[in-house]
């Protein structure tokens, strides 16, 4: 496997060299640029890694994924990761909270139009006024004021929306180039998104691309916990899909349960079993990008000597009553 991912990333080197250097054409914005580069590198990513065999059913493009992984990790490495060490060490923890609150609060912006075409007519007023107050009085967002106020933040996007339309069938998944995970429903629901935020729309270009600069450098700033538990993994491939797919697979699921008010939801909360510490658990809490991973701590030896314990006396009371 390490093989392979060697000899896909030198291909992807020199393939991403020759089409940097065709799509540096004066006059061209910066976007399309970037669009181009992507477009070509998914061609030649599938064209390289389409004899591969897929080992998961919902991983259909497995050999082409897994190229695009390669060349994935290579940028981070070189790039990503290295700017968001820098701009963790750099940047207080309270700010960088607010940076994530405030692009949260305009990403919010395209839950709306998500919420209405699946008839949640509730979470639309919901969301809106969380813009308005969060906007307002959380100052530019900055602060999640309107969640103390009782008004419950959530998440949604069109590939949720084509998902609720289509049944929860699950998608396949699918890298892209510099970006990282999505499903092919995801992916074409990001491009409806997109529109649906103020960024197109920004003048000048530069602003907008700054500001997602700024996001994505903040969002892989927070995954920095995450990279060892990741680099260690015995496949960091399947590893990741498996994250992904969980977390997606996760938002479809609960996409459908109904808008529930603040007494609901606390009487949901508390008929909920408490959440188990007896190892670690994979869970997704980012639905803005990659995953964010974590663990619960382990389990301590006073712990593990009572379960060990009541494991004992339960086999001997079986032997006894036998």
């Amino acid at each position: 496997m390490a093989v392979h991912a060697l000899m896909g990333s030198d291909t992807i080197r020199s393939g991403l060299t020759l089409i940097t250097g065709l799509t540096l054409i004066k006059g061209i914005p910066l976007m399309r640029h970037i669009l181009n580069l992507i477009i070509s590198l998914s061609l030649i990513l599938t064209l390289v890694g389409c004899v591969k065999k897929p080992s998961d059913p919902q991983d259909p493009y497995e050999g082409y994924n897994r190229y695009a992984f390669a060349f994935n990790q290579d940028v981070d490495h070189l790039i990503y990761r290295p700017a968001a060490t820098v701009y963790k060490t750099i940047v207080p923890p309270p700010l960088k909270q607010g940076i994530g609150n405030a692009f949260n609060n305009v990403e919010t912006l395209t839950f709306i139009p998500n919420d209405i075409l699946q008839g949640k007519f509730k979470w639309a007023l919901v969301d809106f006024w969380r813009i308005i107050i969060n906007t307002t009085v959380g100052i530019g967002g900055l602060f999640d004021v309107a969640s103390r106020m009782g008004l419950p933040k959530h998440y949604e996007d069109f590939g949720l929306t084509l998902a609720y339309w289509s049944g929860g069938k699950k998608e396949p998944y699918l890298i892209v180039p510099f970006i990282g995970p999505y499903t092919t429903r995801s992916a074409f629901g990001g491009l409806f998104d997109y529109v649906t935020t103020p960024w197109p729309y920004i003048r000048p270009n530069a602003v907008t691309y700054w500001a997602y600069g700024l996001k994505y450098l903040n969002v892989r700033a927070s995954l920095l916990s995450a990279d060892k538990l990741f680099d260690n993994a015995f496949d960091p491939y399947a590893f990741l899909r498996s994250a992904y797919l969980q977390r997606r697979n996760r938002l479809v699921k609960e996409n459908t349960k109904p808008y529930l008010d603040r007494a609901q939801r606390k009487a949901a909360k508390a008929t909920q079993p408490p959440e188990s510490d007896a190892g670690p658990v994979v869970s997704l809490n980012n639905p803005y990008t990659t995953p964010h991973i974590k663990t619960n701590k382990p389990l301590q030896p006073s712990t593990i000597a009572t379960h060990t314990n009541k494991k004992h006396k339960q086999i001997n009371k079986a032997k006894r009553a036998t």
